[in-house]
């Protein structure tokens, strides 16, 4: 395996050469533009500040970026979005930046998309063609994070997985090699790359995906008091497998951080189809959980305007109940295959709305699972969570962004509430750096494939973070400060 150095920055001469090297930007501490790009959006006051950040606009200027840090032993991370809970974009060293390329291109059915593109660019596109592919919500998201983890939507109940709509992508491999994988080409790369790819095999600079008929959407908000939940959540997930495929309600529990604010429960989501079947389908969610909603909201239009809607509530709500700027947010998932017995219900919502303490918001959010996510067989790609009921995600938000020991007493209350009945993994794009055997818990069965494949594509493990594939087995292993960084996110 490749020596880890002990670098941590390079002369002024070197720098400079790099900088020539490339045809994007490469940006020091001392440049304009450097403090908007070099912090972790997730975090504001994050102190992992890079050395240099390389805005890369070609896979020729990716090569020219890993062959320098691979010569010096730099750390080095790939930040597209900067969405991973953990961090995992972070670095001190070189930040590889795929920002600027963002081109969208769409022809006939097919959409050529830069791994460096936001949800937000991606939609617009395909919009203008009459064109969608099964994604999330949140405008700002980068597309290659998202992807390379799986991705999880509003239309995946009925289309599945943004990663079983990529058809190819390039990639840059750790020699500076450009390649492109598809169902014909590097398919061990291209099965991998569709929901483990994100920072252990190589840097993707351009994804490919099939697309479909944009469809007619209503996006719905249904809302009850914070006492309702156990009822609610437990007939939620006794009706969700009998639910359609072209519904998609998520359930969330949110307790704000000011203890003056009541706790709310919302059920936020989509359907997809005709007129008379989306009213009948949204008619159906009330009904079938069997306690009408004291609030609700439904805006009908095509599914590029229903999603920017669902970002637009999201965004309020996350303001209503959510913390005050400079703090920070900390997450973890559970993968639930069968319904959580109601004693388990009752126990998950007191430790969700009891206790409560000022400047810390809880939400426990609900995704569900099932259909045209789980027709796929689990070994089919890399995504290895093909049979579960719903995704829990469980998150808790501090006013103090050092409060990361408060914030874990909660969610250690929380698995070992959850835990006993769950599958025992976790979503990739939730990344927890407090997992303590985070492969299995991301891949499961499919891990001693992903194994080989890391082998054969990347040896001597320059794509590497505290919770990458590495080419061999070996025990999770803590972050060491000068390791190698790297991942989409």
């Amino acid at each position: 395996m490749r020596k880890i150095g002990l670098q941590v920055s390079a002369t002024t001469a070197q720098w400079d050469r790099l900088g020539a090297a490339i045809d994007g930007d490469l940006l020091r501490p001392s440049d304009r533009d450097y403090s908007r790009l070099a912090r972790w959006p997730l975090q504001t006051d994050d102190p992992s500040l890079p050395a240099s950040i390389a805005r890369c606009t070609s896979p020729d200027d990716v090569a020219a970026v890993l062959r320098f840090v691979n010569e010096r032993g730099l750390p080095f991370a790939v930040r597209s979005g900067g969405h991973s809970f953990a961090g995992h974009s972070r670095t001190t060293g070189v930040l590889i930046d795929t920002s600027l390329l963002n081109r969208v291109q769409v022809h006939g059915t097919t959409a050529t998309v830069g791994s460096g593109a936001r949800l937000a660019d991606v939609y617009h596109a395909l919009h203008k063609s009459g064109l969608a592919i099964p994604a999330g919500c949140g405008p700002t998201v980068g597309i290659a994070g998202l992807t390379l983890g799986g991705g999880l939507g509003i239309l995946g109940r009925a289309r599945g997985l943004t990663c079983d709509a990529l058809t190819g992508a390039e990639v840059v491999l750790a020699d500076g090699t450009v390649i492109r994988c598809d169902r014909d080409r590097d398919q061990d790369l291209f099965w991998a790359l569709r929901g483990a790819g994100s920072g252990s095999f190589g840097v993707v600079t351009r994804l490919t995906f099939g697309a479909s008929s944009e469809p007619r959407a209503s996006a719905f908000h249904l809302g009850w008091r914070g006492e309702s939940a156990p009822n609610l959540i437990d007939s939620w997930q006794r009706w969700l497998p009998h639910a359609p495929d072209e519904i998609a309600p998520a359930l969330q529990l949110a307790v704000p951080a000011r203890i003056d604010l009541p706790v709310h429960l919302r059920i936020l989501g989509a359907v997809t189809g005709g007129d008379a079947q989306r009213r009948a389908q949204l008619r159906d969610v009330a009904t079938s959980l069997g306690a009408p909603p004291q609030s609700q909201h439904v805006e009908h239009g095509t599914l590029s305007r229903v999603k920017g809607r669902l970002s637009d509530i999201g965004a309020a709500l996350e303001a209503a109940s959510g913390t005050a700027p400079g703090g920070r947010t900390w997450a973890r998932s559970l993968f639930v295959d069968t319904a959580l017995e109601r004693e388990v219900v009752e126990r998950l919502v007191e430790a969700t709305v009891g206790y409560r303490r000022e400047g810390e918001a809880r939400e426990l959010d609900l995704t569900p699972m099932g259909g045209a996510y789980n027709r796929q067989a689990p070994d089919a790609t890399a995504f290895v969570h093909r049979g579960d009921l719903f995704l829990l995600k469980y998150s808790v938000s501090l006013d103090d962004p050092d409060g990361h020991r408060q914030a874990r007493e909660w969610l250690d209350s929380v698995t070992a509430i959850v835990a006993p009945h769950a599958t025992g993994r976790a979503y990739q794009n939730f990344a927890d750096p407090d997992l303590p055997d985070p492969l299995n818990a991301y891949y499961g069965t499919n891990l001693p494939r992903l194994i080989e494949v890391k082998a054969a594509y990347d040896p001597g493990d320059l794509f590497r973070h505290d919770q990458s594939i590495h080419p061999e087995v070996r025990p999770h292993r803590p972050h060491r400060a000068g390791s190698q960084h790297v991942t989409h996110a």
